[in-house]
């Protein structure tokens, strides 16, 4: 498992024993307290500058109705938490904006900073009207790997849906 980023590769090696589950969900309109929030910022910050969602350049597009749908985002902090060990926790978040009723989210992570006290973030998965799509390189010939990636774009999907979770076919 040594393509993939270090700091999935202890959940990676152990999917089976972690549950994912949503801590909390927060709805971002114009003027919300959730922008004075340093972590809320630096995300959005993040899927802004990244250029992730359609039309948004800037934060004020977020909540322009005629970009993205109803002007409103929203980020959800999920836990991954280990059955076998209470030290191996983390913690992801997954942002999402509707356009045109078309789901855009990404699940990202923070990662240690190269340098400064500016916080730096990876994307990991992106959902692209419902098709969940792992973002990190890896060796497609490993099959073990191909497996506990797809686990664990599964258990993002649970815990991001919620009740509203449907099991794929295959």
């Amino acid at each position: 498992m040594s393509s993939t980023i270090p700091l999935l590769k202890d959940l990676l090696d152990d999917i089976q024993d972690y549950t994912l589950s949503e801590k909390c969900e927060k709805r971002i309109r114009k003027g919300s307290e959730h922008l004075n929030d340093a972590m809320i910022t630096s995300q959005l910050n993040f899927i802004i500058e990244s250029n992730l969602w359609y039309g948004v350049r800037k934060a004020c597009d977020c909540f322009d109705k005629k970009v993205v749908d109803n002007g409103i985002i929203w980020v959800k902090e999920i836990n991954a938490k280990s059955a076998n060990s209470g030290e191996k926790n983390f913690t992801f978040y997954y942002w999402i904006a509707y356009f045109g009723d078309n789901p855009t989210g990404y699940l990202i992570k923070e990662c240690k900073p190269k340098s400064g006290e500016n916080r730096e973030w990876k994307i990991l998965i992106e959902n692209c009207d419902s098709d969940f799509i792992y973002h990190d390189v890896f060796d497609k010939d490993d099959s073990e790997l191909e497996a506990s990636i797809k686990i664990f774009i599964k258990k993002v999907k649970q815990a991001v849906s919620g009740d509203y979770y449907e099991e794929d076919e295959e």
